[in-house]
């Protein structure tokens, strides 16, 4: 479970603590029964994702480690987590995968996203909040 980024947090830490893997968990279980259905028509799994999109943030809000003490920033949670969600989901087999080249233009935000953007806005952040 991800807990906030703080100034003591080194490269990889901040990298792991942007990434949303509950609920991308979730939405992949979930997406996958609906595919594996066959039934199931492409509005049902764009409707899937909005709903995980919308509820990533609020997640990540309400459901706290107890070992956290200190208030998580707003703009990890409510900007980081659906951008993060958004980002990952297109590397998926869901929805994304009607669209053409949605795969590699996902992969290639996540690379940039989680690899480089992220870590150092939220590090900077927390050091210039120190």
């Amino acid at each position: 479970m991800r807990t906030g980024v703080n100034a003591g947090d080194g490269y990889l830490e901040a990298l792991l603590k942007n990434m949303p893997s509950e609920m991308l968990a979730n939405y992949l279980a979930v997406t996958g029964m609906v595919a594996g259905s066959n039934i199931a028509p492409a509005w049902a799994l764009w409707l899937i994702w909005g709903v995980f999109l919308v509820a990533t943030p609020f997640y990540l809000w309400l459901v706290k480690p107890g070992s956290e003490t200190a208030p998580r920033p707003w703009w990890q949670i409510w900007m980081f987590s659906p951008v993060s969600f958004l980002v990952w989901s297109m590397t998926t087999s869901g929805p994304w995968a009607m669209i053409e080249n949605a795969q590699l233009l996902g992969g290639i935000l996540v690379v940039l996203l989680s690899l480089v953007v992220f870590p150092i806005v939220s590090m900077g952040t927390a050091k210039a909040t120190r």
